[in-house]
């Protein structure tokens, strides 16, 4: 076996605070509306497929933000995936009831 020199370890919280000023130095915000196309991403699914789960009634419905302008909130999907993903008139009684909770 040959020598080898100890690696250093790699100061994790450094790494972390030199990448939240990257990020924040470019102006990199993570948007709430999430398009289609994101919230298919969002969701791990394609977007034909988030299309036929969204005409078929089995994710969260849409805010309209104007004509033909669909947005999903990335809290709600967050919350919908975390509560198995049920079918949007299952989990607008689920969100309702969550909300009626609340103080």
């Amino acid at each position: 076996m040959g020598d080898t020199a100890a690696q250093p370890t790699p100061d994790l919280a450094g790494i972390l605070a030199r990448l939240a000023v990257a990020v924040e130095s470019i102006g990199t915000t993570v948007p709430e509306a999430l398009a289609p196309t994101d919230a298919a991403a969002f969701c791990g699914v394609a977007p034909s497929k988030w299309r036929d789960m969204n005409s078929r009634g089995l994710c969260p419905a849409a805010v309209e933000l104007g004509d033909r302008c669909p947005r999903w909130s990335r809290t709600e999907l967050r919350a919908w995936l975390l509560n198995g993903a049920p079918a949007r008139s299952r989990w607008m009684n689920i969100r309702d009831q969550a909300m009626r909770r609340l103080p």
